[in-house]
């Protein structure tokens, strides 16, 4: 993992590198925006019921909180570059669920040789080039994005992520909310595309990804119930689907 800071010393991005692809991705989202490419072959990504070829010399961008899987043809070598929250809601004063850039996909030829470049040596005369384009990028294909959760999902997910380390059941949720559990799913799904256990889920590793960046002797064992996890075993299952690598690994 290569971290990337800004002209101000702020970290703006991160750069992870997989020789060796996960065949599937299960259907998940991140909490960032990112943007991913390949060495060689292609990769077929699903977003929704939408499917695209990802080849070399393309970026595909993933905004925060896009449903999206992936399904490997012949592909090699990953790269992906997570933006900083806290950098890009600063650069577009907006909150990440209005964050949105379009098309899916981006031809960048110089994008791609720099994120290589800096994930093997470290650069500052780089780094800053590449913050520069970003932004470039940024400004160039946001769009405004139509945020249409009702109310009480906004309140379910808030509830969900305030509480990631107890057991969060659909009945639990239903009895909460005062909800028939059948009805949940359905709403819910239709307003975040998945259902509540497997945003649960989602949530679950994306905090167990931040725990395991902040702290600096890694315990699987004990991040593993601090976010909700039966135990290590069930962690790392579900953040190889997530990330391709298993929490160690990451570290």
């Amino acid at each position: 993992m290569r971290y990337l800071y800004s002209k101000s010393g702020e970290l703006f991005a991160q750069i992870k590198y997989t020789k060796s692809i996960y065949s599937n991705y299960k259907e998940h989202f991140h909490n960032e925006l990112s943007f991913s490419f390949i060495n060689s072959g292609s990769l077929r990504v699903y977003f929704r019921d939408k499917s695209y070829i990802l080849e070399p010399n393309l970026l595909a961008i993933f905004n925060p909180f896009i449903l999206h899987y992936s399904k490997n043809i012949d592909a090699k070598g990953y790269y992906t570059i997570y933006i900083n929250n806290s950098w890009l809601l600063n650069l577009t004063r907006k909150t990440l669920d209005k964050i949105y850039l379009k098309p899916y996909f981006l031809k960048d030829k110089e994008l791609i040789s720099l994120i290589k470049a800096l994930y093997l040596k470290e650069s500052k005369e780089l780094s800053l080039e590449l913050e520069d384009r970003l932004k470039e990028i940024i400004f160039l294909y946001q769009k405004e994005k139509t945020i249409q959760n009702k109310q009480k999902i906004l309140e379910i997910k808030e509830y969900i992520n305030l509480n990631l380390e107890e057991n969060l059941s659909l009945d639990i949720l239903a009895k909460e909310f005062a909800y028939d559990k059948s009805y949940l799913i359905r709403l819910f799904k239709k307003e975040v595309g998945i259902t509540p256990q497997n945003y649960i889920i989602n949530q679950r590793v994306h905090r167990a990804k931040e725990l395991i960046t902040l702290e600096s002797k890694i315990n699987l064992a004990s991040i593993a119930t601090k976010v909700g996890f039966y135990d290590q075993s069930h962690l790392n299952r579900n953040f190889k689907k997530i990330f391709a690598i298993p929490p160690k690994e990451y570290k």
